[in-house]
Order: C-alpha cells, then structure tokens, then sequence
C-alpha cells in the first residue's frame, strides 16, 4: 500500500521509523516538515520514498537503504553534508538530491547500473560521474563533471 502525504501544509517533524513494514510508496511532499531525516530502518518492502519541498534538514544516510528501493527524492530541502553514494540499492533507478546544501567530494564510481536518472544540481557535492548511453544525470550549479561514455563502455 502507499502513503500520500502531499501539500497538505503538513508542519512539524516526521520519524520515519513509524512507517508500517507493508508500505511501498512514500509521498509527503510539498508541506512544511522540519527536522532531520534518518533513512535506517525503512521498510524493507519501500519502492519509492519521496519527501520532496520540504524543509528537512541535517545530514541524511544513503548507505542503508531497502534493497527494493527504486526512487528516493528528497530534493528542495535544506538538507547538508557529504553524501556517499556507494552502496545505494542495486535496484535504484532514480535519485533527486537537488536543491538542498551537500557538499564535499562524492565517489560516483560504484553507481548502480539500473539508475537511469540522477540529478544533483544545486548542490556543492564535487565528483566526476560515468554517464552511460540512455542515463540522464543533471549536474547544474554543481561541481559534479560528467564523462560521456558509449554503449561499448569506451570515453
């Protein structure tokens, strides 16, 4: 099943270690959430986890997230800090960290091969990604620098 949460002019903080084992779908998006996020705990069954314009803010985990997750978004927020990005899911398709104050050098090296669109623009995250044929990675107002690579894997 799936919670829809959005612009609802929610406020407040938001623990997600609440949500029930059964959820799939997360959408809270567009309200006036505060606090910090910790993504541990999900459920192990969540597909899609978006919390989007909102004003969560602090350092947030990627490296413990549901192996069935295939959709984190939780851009235009305030959140901040270094990200890793190593050990996302291997099922992961699209990630929308834009928007928000991260910062400092990200290893894009070890990305899953199933995501297909990323978009990090308007951060401060540093790094250099492998962009392969049929992805679409933003990197606007960043210092991400994306390399093209062909379908055969050359530069």
């Amino acid at each position: 099943f799936e919670i829809q949460w959005g612009y609802r002019r929610l406020e407040g903080s938001l623990d997600l270690s609440w949500l029930p084992s059964s959820v799939e779908i997360v959408k809270i998006v567009e309200n006036n959430l505060t606090g910090s996020l910790d993504l541990t705990g999900l459920p192990e069954v969540l597909r899609d986890l978006n919390l989007s314009a909102n004003m969560f803010s602090g350092e947030i985990s990627l490296t413990s997230l549901p192996k069935s997750l295939e959709l984190l978004d939780v851009s235009f927020n305030r959140l901040s800090g270094s990200i890793d990005v190593t050990r996302l899911p291997s099922k992961l398709k699209e990630l929308y960290l834009q928007e928000n104050s991260f910062s400092g050098h990200a290893d894009f090296s070890k990305l899953p091969p199933s995501l297909v669109i990323m978009k990090v623009s308007y951060t401060d995250i540093e790094g250099q990604v492998y962009q392969g044929e049929g992805k679409v990675f933003y990197v606007s107002h960043s210092n991400v620098k994306i390399v093209k690579q062909s379908r055969d894997g050359k530069m």
